[in-house]
């Protein structure tokens, strides 16, 4: 069953991503301007790309679909950013 939501997968890619960053950075503790915020933000990417290429091979699933990393990407981002720690 689809959800008459326009692009609703990508609201989900972004949504997960969000997540995942605001609990990496509350798990790492970083600052506005470290290598650790940089490091985030390659290691989504790289995850986000890991994601969409396994989901290729995934019956039913599409995989390799630049929306979905990016919106993987601009979730991660925002998350980080959301739970930056003040010190």
């Amino acid at each position: 069953m689809k959800l008459p939501i326009p692009h609703f997968d990508k609201w989900v890619h972004f949504l997960y991503f969000m997540l995942g960053g605001v609990l990496f950075n509350l798990s790492w503790g970083m600052e506005r301007r470290s290598w650790k915020s940089w490091g985030g933000i390659l290691f989504f990417a790289a995850l986000g790309a890991a994601d969409e290429w396994h989901q290729s091979f995934v019956p039913g699933r599409s995989g390799l679909d630049s929306g979905d990393w990016i919106a993987d990407c601009l979730g991660s981002a925002t998350g980080l950013r959301l739970a930056l720690v003040k010190r």
